[in-house]
């Protein structure tokens, strides 16, 4: 579904599956359409598995698999929450010099942590 400000805006759409070919073939369609919606537009997309429940996340075409309820939290917030401007002159800086991105992998899967409902799993979806 697109959610636009708190509404929902539309619902059971189809949306464009990426065309990278490196991908593994364990992805399926959910994933790599969730990564094609974030390499054609600025979308912060979730994906949870309705079978057991593991969260991933992509944008700018990075996909990232196994992120926890507090991860999903934090990068929601990272990504939609605007920071507070520094009013002086060296943070107008930082921000002028920083924001430099490298390339990065397109999927991320995250480690198993000490709770067994965190680890990562494959999904076929």
């Amino acid at each position: 579904m697109i959610l636009k400000g708190d509404r929902i805006a539309r619902a059971a759409c189809i949306f464009p599956l990426t065309q990278r070919q490196d991908l593994n073939k364990s992805l399926g369609t959910r994933h790599r359409a969730a990564i094609g919606l974030s390499e054609e537009t600025d979308a912060v997309v979730v994906v949870v598995s309705e079978e057991t429940g593991s969260i991933t996340n992509a944008f700018k075409g990075q996909l990232v698999r196994g992120v926890t309820l507090e991860e999903l939290r934090a990068f929601l917030t990272s990504m939609l929450v605007s920071p507070v401007r520094s009013r002086n002159w060296l943070g107008w800086i930082r921000s002028r010099t920083g924001g430099q991105t490298q390339s990065a992998p397109a999927v991320v899967t995250k480690t198993a942590t000490t709770e067994p409902a965190q680890t990562s799993t494959s999904l076929g979806k």
